[in-house]
């Protein structure tokens, strides 16, 4: 008999994992800005000025110039040395191991025995017994049977019928065979 015999391990498979880490770094640039200055500008403005009313009567008005000045920004240009921090992508790998199942199978022969049924010829003697009829014997057996009597009446009286039936006196066994049988007959009496 074959059959198949399957056995399940574990194998360790080597498995490698990338991924990336990020690292600051840092690096001196040139950076361009502006610089605000701020200038003077004036200007001449004419006011119309009037004195306050005294005692009812209105004052004469006069014109006045006056100077206003202002700040105002101007702007240029302006390179300075700045610091600027970037992200610096790092690849790492590590090995990651990982067990994979792993089926082996294989055919195995076993012997077994068992007892099957056959037929041989054999010779066997066998005793037959059987019946025959023989010969047949004839034997003379005698036979009584019943007598009659008659009575003859008369005119005195009544009588009854005499009718006598004696049994027989001798029972004949049966026959094993079929025999003649011989009957003898009383001489009638009336």
């Amino acid at each position: 008999v074959v059959r198949t015999v399957c056995t399940e391990t574990e194998e360790l498979v080597d498995n490698e994992v990338c991924y990336y880490v990020y690292n600051k770094e840092k690096q001196e640039a040139e950076a361009t800005t502006v610089k605000v200055e701020y200038e003077t500008k004036c200007e001449e403005e004419t006011q119309k000025v009037c004195p306050e009313q005294q005692y009812g009567h209105q004052g004469y008005c006069k014109t006045v110039k006056n100077q206003v000045c202002y700040n105002v920004p101007v702007v240029s240009p302006d390179k300075t040395g700045v610091t600027v921090g970037y992200p610096v992508p790092q690849k790492k790998c590590e090995n990651k191991p990982v067990k994979l199942p792993k089926v082996k199978c294989d055919e195995v022969s076993e012997e077994k025995c068992f007892q099957l049924p056959f037929t041989s010829e054999e010779t066997e003697t066998l005793e037959k017994c059987t019946t025959e009829l023989g010969h047949p014997k004839c034997e003379q057996t005698p036979i009584k049977l019943p007598r009659q009597v008659c009575v003859q009446k008369q005119k005195a009286y009544k009588a009854a019928p005499a009718y006598h039936a004696p049994a027989p006196a001798y029972h004949a066994p049966a026959p094993a065979y079929p025999a003649p049988v011989q009957f003898s007959h009383a001489p009638y009496t009336g």
